[in-house]
């Protein structure tokens, strides 16, 4: 029996000193500035850490299709709302909860915005288990940064200086026409969800309603991935949990999206000009909603002015 217990205690005492040694590397890894060129893996997020705290009202997620569709530099410009775009490329929603529990540790909004395109998109239990891993041990995602390691690494602080001039949104000029015939059909059919979008969906909801969020989902104009019966699973699906639900693709009357002329990529994205119209409509949906405050007479306003007006060397699509 002694040998027994023996065992345990060095099998402990092995596990204590190596968690601590992951401590170690983590804070030792994590890049100090929220930058590309000091390797940041997750730009948008942390990019949201480095606003003013509990200064965002709205945060979007979701895949591309919010970063293509919210504009926060126009809603700023024409409602005086102060929201983030934290859609990445191809977002599940496993990834979406560790983004939003990051943003809640400096940020109160009032409502969290999901594009609801990437509740039909499928993942895997190891890329469960992969997120997970990298946001409690911060050193297997940054594991390469070994190589550039220098003297202000072993400080273990990180400095977020790194305030988007976009807010997270992605400026297009470009210009693909696209074809809305068969588009929105009406049916009663429903488009299969994902059961694991189903759970992860339940933890994001809990999660906002832990931090005083509202969740409210939102599906941006889209003529190739979106469809009557992803509406309509949508709707059951917000239905039983008790959410909002907002389909733009059914607001063409109030958005009048030209697919001739508003998209990118044949009707896949919206452009600027068609951003700013989802933007214009939207905006004033969370004003009248209360989910917004017009903040241009705030103490915040100058800071997004500042940015507002270094938005307008990144891109041409808003008026000076």
């Amino acid at each position: 029996m002694k040998i027994k217990w023996n065992r345990c205690i060095k099998v402990l005492g092995f596990l204590g000193v190596l968690a601590c040694c992951l401590v170690f590397l983590s804070f030792l890894f994590l890049p100090k500035n929220d930058t590309d060129e000091e390797g940041m893996k997750d730009l948008k997020s942390s990019s949201v850490v480095a606003e003013p705290e509990n200064t965002i009202d709205v945060i979007v997620v979701g895949d591309s299709n919010s970063y293509d569709s919210f504009h926060p530099m126009y809603m700023w410009k024409q409602y005086g709302i102060t929201s983030f775009d934290c859609g990445t490329a191809a977002q599940e929603l496993c990834y979406t909860l560790p983004i939003l529990r990051n943003i809640f540790k400096t940020q109160s909004p009032k409502v969290v915005v999901l594009e609801t395109d990437c509740i039909f998109r499928e993942f895997s239990v190891p890329y469960q288990i992969m997120y997970k891993v990298n946001e409690a041990v911060p050193a297997f995602a940054y594991h390469d940064r070994w190589k550039n390691l220098d003297l202000r690494d072993f400080n273990f602080t990180v400095g977020y200086t790194n305030i988007s001039t976009t807010k997270g949104y992605e400026p297009s000029d470009l210009t693909d026409p696209g074809t809305a015939e068969g588009w929105m059909e009406e049916t009663a059919q429903l488009e299969p969800v994902p059961s694991e979008s189903v759970r992860y969906l339940k933890s994001i909801q809990q999660l906002c309603q832990k931090n005083g969020a509202k969740l409210l989902l939102a599906s941006a104009p889209n003529t190739v991935s979106w469809n009557y019966k992803k509406h309509n699973a949508t709707q059951q699906l917000a239905n039983e949990l008790g959410l909002d639900f907002v389909d733009l693709n059914l607001c063409q009357d109030e958005v009048q999206i030209d697919w001739s002329t508003d998209t990118r990529d044949k009707g896949d994205h919206l452009n600027n000009d068609g951003a700013k119209k989802v933007s214009k409509y939207f905006g004033q949906y969370l004003l009248d909603h209360g989910l917004a405050t017009d903040h241009r007479e705030d103490a915040c306003a100058a800071e997004w002015d500042k940015c507002l007006q270094d938005y307008y060397t990144v891109s041409a699509d808003l008026d000076q």
